[in-house]
């Protein structure tokens, strides 16, 4: 199970880098991140990976 959420990982993050390369594209798309300067939103998606991950351990300890 560890191992399939080690790949889910990787592809999170394949994504993730695949949608910084697009970010022009999206801050033209939603203005809000506009207002928001790069390196936030970086951590913001960093934060955001991190507890999802955090979670799908936490499920698989408990089942």
């Amino acid at each position: 199970m560890k191992t399939l959420y080690a790949f889910i990982g990787l592809a999170g993050l394949v994504v993730f880098f695949k949608f910084m390369d697009q970010l022009s594209f999206w801050k033209k798309e939603i203005p809000i991140l506009n207002d928001i300067p790069t390196g936030w939103l970086f951590l913001i998606l960093i934060s955001i990976f991190v507890v999802l991950v955090t979670l799908l351990n936490s499920d698989s300890e408990n089942n």
